[in-house]
């Protein structure tokens, strides 16, 4: 159960604007960037994913969507320097994004996009005057590296790499691919080949996700790269349950654990194997938290 109180200034008394249980995969409309008369920016999903939602504080009414995606949810939003502007929204799609709504900073990051290419370069940090700009710069398959961009100079200094030894190389290559479930269902999935072999009959590596509200993305993954470097191809399925794709989706997970939840990894394996990607025979799965159950169950079931 979750109360809030709010009072638009620092001296009347507190009202109370919510009182109620929050449903396991429903959001409770609860202010996050105040606005100028007695408004505010907040994430709501009623409509299926979170998205940004104007909130008037007086009567608690949801009102106009300042953002939102119908297949996938925001990760979250930002305030500007004084606290009473959106500044960023965060989503990740197939990776990680960020939609800028600062026009200034909307500028800077479509300079660093024209500069690495983009979704290359993410803003990281900034100084107060949006002086100083740390910025990363990598791929999914790139451990890559931190720049300091300076607006007034238009200068770009290298600041140090993630990792000393691997710095900028190009490891094994990373994609999202989408297969259907046994009945029917898509199931979006990434997808990591070994860069040292042909993309044919290789041994097969599943791994899934913890949580299972949680999901995986386009990015570096310090599992498995290492293991592709070694020869595996490396499937991580986001299996219904998984976060990150609406209310429905994570809802899915009500009583499919182990069943049709584990039917999704199994169908990864019949999709690359049709695609002669993997070999069917040799397969292994290996997760932690909610993919330790499902490599267990996997053991067990299979």
């Amino acid at each position: 159960r979750i109360t809030a109180l709010y009072r638009p200034d620092g001296d009347g008394p507190f009202r109370t604007i919510i009182r109620e249980r929050q449903e396991r995969y429903a959001r409770l409309p609860i202010p996050q960037i105040f606005l100028p008369g007695e408004r505010a920016l907040t994430i709501s999903r009623h409509e299926g994913t979170d998205a940004v939602y104007e909130l008037d504080l007086k009567t608690m009414e949801i009102g106009r969507k300042i953002f939102g995606d119908p297949q996938y949810d925001i990760d979250g939003i930002s305030a500007n320097l004084t606290g009473d502007a959106l500044e960023r929204i965060s989503i990740t799609r197939d990776r990680p994004e960020a939609v800028w709504k600062d026009p200034r900073m909307a500028d800077i990051q479509l300079v660093l996009d024209e500069t690495f290419g983009r979704g290359v370069a993410t803003i990281v940090s900034t100084d107060r005057p949006r002086q100083n700009i740390l910025f990363y710069v990598g791929h999914p398959d790139q451990r890559g590296a931190f720049y300091m961009f300076n607006t007034e100079s238009g200068s770009t200094r290298f600041v140090g790499w993630v990792n000393s030894t691997l710095k900028d190389a190009r490891m094994n290559p990373v994609r999202t691919i989408r297969y259907k479930a046994r009945d029917g269902k898509e199931i979006p999935a990434v997808l990591t080949l070994p860069r040292l072999r042909p993309a044919r009959n290789l041994p097969l590596i599943v791994l899934p996700h913890g949580g299972p509200w949680a999901r995986d993305a386009e990015g570096w993954d310090f599992w498995a790269q290492p293991l592709a470097e070694l020869g595996y191809a490396v499937i991580q399925p986001n299996y219904r349950g998984s976060s990150g794709f609406g209310k429905a989706w994570e809802a899915m997970s009500d009583g499919n654990w182990g069943t049709a939840m584990q039917d999704d990894l199994d169908d990864s394996i019949t999709a690359l194997a049709q695609h002669g990607i993997a070999d069917p025979k040799r397969v292994c799965i290996m997760g932690w938290s909610y993919g330790g159950y499902a490599a267990a169950r996997a053991a067990q079931r299979n």
